[in-house]
């Protein structure tokens, strides 16, 4: 088993830094999750609450329109032994980002990317991916992974030896649906233009009708996989849906919108009987239609809301450097070279230019969002090293360089990461922290819960980890008497306030505090009788 950066001895090269890899990410990812171990958000609640409800048969109300299947699916085994919700979450994303990394390890090969470079990537990347799977407690990684792969079977459908490359790619692209609602569109618009593309390039007739085979079996595929699962979200909204966020997130950034209703709209009751807020099926909420074409003034509205999006997109990647060099020497090459690509890097550049329109449509919140993009960025910078090797002849001591180089920058990107959330991480820690005394003091476990408090994310996290249901935010400016009203309809059992109410209401009586008690906040007993 060898350690050398040569190119050469590729089976004793690849054993030796493959296990080195896995167990630098495997340290790395130790690490991180300790940090985050108990950083939870509404994505992460939803997912866990869906997993339970799969979990005790629940499947009615498991079947969602606004959240993807897939993660909750791979959660239910860990909950089945009894595993804490946030530690079998992060036990599952670890496993996501090492197959992750493997799927890069193989795209890489596919666009012949040298061993020696493709090895300094993987445990460049490692930290990276590892961060990404233990902060982002969602399914943007998971999406990611799978598209990872898709893209490598998309790239070997012109082979004669792959001819199952096509239903492949379709079987991953309905697993990419499952795992994050928005890659439907982006498959189905996608595989067809690569396949119309890849079918009208080949050179002889036999040649199309294989490619145009293969890529038909691929839809038919890709239809009847995803076919059952419209099916059932189709059957439990009473009307033909294949996800429900689009709608939702328009709604949202519609002139004059104050926000998501839990923020605005008072108590919500959550969904059903076992959710923990109306965030496990937002669906429900009552949100304003609005059609961006209706008048001059909503499209002009719309279009810079476009191209904010697309703004805080190109801002966000250029804060990477290597993203900013990757962009500027494929400019160069293309436009002043006069390069011509494989195939293979074209169907890259293409992804890269696709994926985000959608999310520039509606609402982009940043990189996760897009987190196939990160990966073909890293991936094309890794081929355009490969490019410079092969034309230039560097010692080993040269390669080390460039290898600290990458891997001190982003293990640095890694870590100025983990800096930015050490107070969010602080209040989460207060928040279970909190949970844990409240269980144990003031039997608050399985509980109706609602607040005045300012912080929804916080107070939801505290609901989640006391296993209770979380009503929000009582409305700004609420006289008392509402406020009684609303608390008895709902029929809350405690009521959170930071500070303590300016008046003293009859059926509210405060907990006695105790040391230490965070958020200057005050818990209030209702009582309904």
């Amino acid at each position: 088993m060898s350690l050398s950066l040569e190119d050469g001895n590729p089976a004793g090269h690849r054993t030796g830094w493959y296990l080195v890899l896995i167990l630098h990410y495997l340290v790395v990812s130790a690490i991180l999750m300790k940090f985050y171990q108990h950083e939870i958000d509404a994505d992460g609640i939803s997912y866990l609450s869906l997993a339970q409800k799969y979990l005790d048969g629940d499947f009615k109300d498991a079947v969602n329109g606004y959240w993807s299947p897939l993660i909750s699916w791979l959660l239910v085994p860990l909950l089945y032994f009894n595993m804490e919700p946030t530690t079998a979450f992060r036990i599952a994303s670890l496993c996501i980002g090492l197959a992750s990394l493997l799927g890069i390890g193989i795209l890489l090969e596919e666009i012949k990317v040298l061993p020696r470079v493709k090895i300094l990537y993987l445990l460049s990347l490692a930290p990276v991916i590892a961060w990404y799977a233990q902060n982002d407690v969602g399914a943007d990684l998971l999406g990611a992974c799978v598209l990872t792969y898709y893209l490598y079977q998309l790239s070997t459908c012109g082979r004669k030896i792959q001819s199952l490359s096509g239903i492949k790619a379709g079987i991953l692209g309905a697993i990419a649906y499952l795992a994050k609602n928005y890659n439907l569109y982006f498959f189905v618009l996608h595989f067809t233009s690569v396949g119309i593309c890849c079918t009208a390039s080949a050179k002889d007739r036999n040649k199309k009708r294989i490619i145009l085979t293969r890529f038909i079996c691929g839809i038919i595929v890709f239809g009847m996989l995803c076919g059952g699962w419209i099916f059932l979200l189709s059957s439990k909204y009473h009307k033909l849906t294949v996800a429900t966020g689009g709608s939702v997130n328009l709604s949202l950034v519609r002139p004059g919108s104050l926000g998501p209703p839990m923020l605005t709209d008072g108590f919500l009751p959550p969904p059903n009987a076992t959710a923990v807020s109306v965030c496990e099926d937002p669906t429900y909420m009552r949100f304003p239609a609005w059609n961006p074409f209706a008048s001059p003034g909503d499209f002009t509205f719309y279009l810079h809301l476009v191209l904010n999006n697309v703004r805080r997109y190109v801002t966000g990647l250029a804060t990477n450097y290597i993203f900013v060099v990757t962009f500027v020497v494929l400019l160069y090459k293309f436009f002043c070279l006069r390069e011509v690509f494989e195939r293979k890097i074209y169907l890259l550049i293409y992804t890269l230019l696709l994926y985000p329109v959608g999310y520039f449509a509606l609402y982009y919140e940043g990189q996760r969002y897009v987190l196939i993009n990160v990966i073909i960025l890293y991936v094309l910078s890794a081929y355009l090293l490969t490019d410079l090797l092969s034309k230039h002849v560097l010692k080993q001591i040269q390669t080390w360089a460039i290898f600290i180089s990458l891997y001190s920058s982003l293990l640095c990107l890694t870590a100025y990461r983990m800096y930015k959330d050490i107070d969010h991480v602080n209040s989460v820690n207060q928040v279970y922290q909190l949970s844990k005394t409240l269980s144990c003091r003031c039997k608050m476990n399985g509980c109706n819960i609602a607040s005045e408090h300012e912080n929804w994310n916080l107070m939801f996290d505290l609901a989640f980890y006391l296993k209770s249901r979380y009503f929000g935010e009582a409305k700004s400016g609420i006289s008392d008497r509402e406020l009684t009203k609303e608390l008895l309809a709902n029929k809350i059992d405690y009521f959170l306030v930071a500070g303590s109410m300016k008046h003293k209401i009859k059926i509210l009586e405060p907990v006695p505090r105790f040391d230490h008690q965070p958020y200057d906040l005050t818990i209030y007993k209702v009582h309904r009788s």
